[in-house]
């Protein structure tokens, strides 16, 4: 069976093809202008280029399309976190939360949020919805990469968001991938809490010279 536009578009998305995934996706969105995970797909990309007008326009499309799509919503908020935009990027990862209580890494990622901000309590799942489709494996491994990533910055949330996209894709059969995401997150936490340190020590160091 022929895959699709989204399909090929997502799959050179994953293995980093960036330019030749916007080709594809534009394709897509062009092809199939009420799908969901076609703009959604195609604003990940357009993120990654740092083309963030573009992305915000095509994200917000996605949430449009498809508000009961969890995965869309839970990509959304990893936008508005990485912009800085922290209030509505905990509104997303508690809509995708509500929408999926089983997508751990949202709530990971929501309570974090809450704790940053100094709000109380954790998200509390509404009844589950439907949601279309689940995340691919190779989705949660590239997720998993973001959160070690931000692991260097804020160590805690990138160890417990990166460990459970890793798991996750594990569970999906992305066994390899999602051991290398685990011990990934695992390193970059490690070294934003040296780094914290260090520069905490050298700090105090200024201080009673």
């Amino acid at each position: 069976m022929a895959r699709t536009s989204i399909e090929l578009g997502y799959e050179l998305l994953s293995q980093g093809r960036l330019q030749e995934a916007r080709t594809m996706l534009e394709r897509a969105v062009s092809e199939f202008p009420k799908e969901a995970r076609a703009h959604l797909y195609l604003a990940m990309t357009l993120d990654q280029l740092n083309e963030t007008a573009r992305a915000e326009k095509h994200f917000t499309h996605a949430t449009t399309l498809d508000p009961n799509d969890a995965f869309v919503f839970y990509n959304w908020g990893i936008f508005l976190h990485r912009q800085g935009r922290l209030q509505e990027a905990l509104r997303a990862y508690e809509r995708a939360y509500q929408l999926d209580p089983t997508l751990v890494a949202a709530l990971q990622a929501a309570t974090g949020l809450r704790q940053a901000l100094g709000i109380r309590g954790a998200p509390m799942p509404g009844a589950p919805l439907p949601v279309k489709k689940s995340a691919p494996a190779s989705g949660w491994v590239m997720m998993g990469i973001l959160f070690a990533l931000s692991g260097l910055c804020a160590p805690w949330l990138g160890l417990v968001g990166g460990i459970a996209c890793g798991i996750i894709a594990m569970l999906q059969g992305a066994v390899k991938r999602g051991l290398v995401v685990i011990v990934l997150s695992i390193v970059m936490a490690s070294l934003g809490a040296c780094a914290g340190m260090i520069s905490r020590e050298l700090i105090q160091d200024v201080k009673t010279t």
